[in-house]
């Protein structure tokens, strides 16, 4: 220091224009004193891939209070108030309490004319967090890591494709309301929400396990047919602990109660847990189609993270043939097959056809070796 100057009158703006930092946040966050009085809410994405749905956004909403966390897929940011309308029908209705203030950023999607109206007309304060202020609204920025952490692990466990993110943020928000957490005394969000004293959690199983899923009798092509179809575990809904799965010979998700688990096996080929010669393996149609995708609806109503319902009850085709899409039996009459019942194993046979070397014989005509004395008069 220089005798004799005072430098902390000094004041150099070119000094404040190069040095200047972040300062120490030092907000004080909206109390939360009962469920709906305060909720946080946040978009997360552009998500690459998209998911079969065509879903590239996540809409997350997390009560303040309960740590209660509600996540929606969404195709565009544009789509977050109509899932906003539906999630305030809802839990209001649950609850019976009304949403008092929201928390969010400055974002288009939440900032304009239609939100604004909404909120005014019911009442609700709309709290903005300065821009480039993540601290502000820290529940559900937290929220968002946490959730893109555990659905990359659902994912990464046991190999499974990454379109397929939907489904594990569906599951990753149901495991996360039913994981303690500290901030609420290590409560389970579901059980500060719905003021429970104990929560099941046997019913829970590796997301993308392989699981055996019994086929309806008035399904079933024969009776000689399997009782079972392997498929893919995507998720659990709430009620009656019913089970969501990928049925990759329909291409469908379905919802059964009647299932058996293989907790220990990877549906999607792998370098360790799976077989090489599980059948569900060389299936050849595991690309999945984006030509009818399902409907993803929101997760984390009621106590369910929800898992898309929408369930195709047309019969499918069991054989077809790529040439026509019809069932092999309406295409070839038995006489046609008779017609060379035993190729040859050199022949050349169509895509789909097999050889093999049981003699087959043709219809036999046997009306001249009949006796008459068999045959009644009165149908001659």
């Amino acid at each position: 220091m220089v005798p004799g100057v005072d430098f902390s009158l000094l004041d150099c703006t070119s000094c404040s224009l190069s040095k200047a930092h972040k300062l120490p946040f030092q907000g004080k966050f909206p109390d939360a004193l009962f469920p709906l009085s305060v909720i946080n809410m946040d978009v997360c994405g552009p998500i690459v891939p998209a998911t079969r749905a065509g879903n590239r956004y996540i809409f997350q909403i997390i009560d303040g209070f309960s740590r209660m966390r509600f996540t929606f897929p969404l195709k565009r940011k544009s789509d977050c108030l109509k899932s906003f309308i539906s999630f305030k029908r809802l839990v209001e209705n649950q609850t019976g309490k009304k949403i008092r203030a929201v928390v969010s950023d400055n974002g288009g999607e939440f900032v304009n004319s239609k939100f604004t109206d909404l909120f005014k007309k019911f009442g609700i304060d709309h709290l903005l967090t300065a821009p480039f202020t993540l601290q502000q609204n820290p529940i559900v920025e937290r929220g968002n890591r946490t959730l893109l952490e555990k659905i990359r692990v659902l994912l990464a466990d046991y190999q499974v494709p990454t379109e397929w993110w939907g489904e594990a943020c569906s599951m990753a928000t149901y495991l996360l309301n039913r994981t303690p957490v500290s901030t609420i005394g290590f409560q389970a969000p579901i059980c500060k929400w719905k003021d429970l004293t104990s929560l099941q959690l046997d019913h829970i199983h590796p997301f993308g396990c392989t699981a055996v899923m019994h086929i309806p009798k008035a399904k079933r092509v024969s009776k000689v047919n399997p009782t079972g179809s392997l498929c893919m575990f995507l998720g659990v809904l709430e009620h009656h602990h019913n089970f969501c799965f990928f049925d990759p010979k329909s291409k469908r998700i379905v919802i059964t109660h009647y299932y058996t688990f293989k907790d220990g096996e990877a549906f999607w080929p792998t370098h360790s847990s799976v077989s090489a010669h599980s059948p569900h393996l060389s299936f050849p149609d595991y690309h999945l189609s984006s030509s009818n995708p399902t409907v993803e609806p929101v997760s984390g109503f009621s106590d369910v993270a929800a898992i898309p319902t929408i369930i195709n009850e047309e019969e499918p085709v069991d054989v077809t043939s790529e040439e026509n899409p019809q069932t092999l039996s309406s295409e070839f009459s038995i006489n046609e097959l008779a017609k060379d019942p035993v190729p040859s194993p050199g022949t050349t046979l169509p895509k789909g056809w097999f050889y093999d070397d049981v003699p087959c014989k043709a219809p036999q005509d046997i009306s001249e070796a009949v006796s008459p004395k068999n045959t009644r008069a009165d149908l001659a």
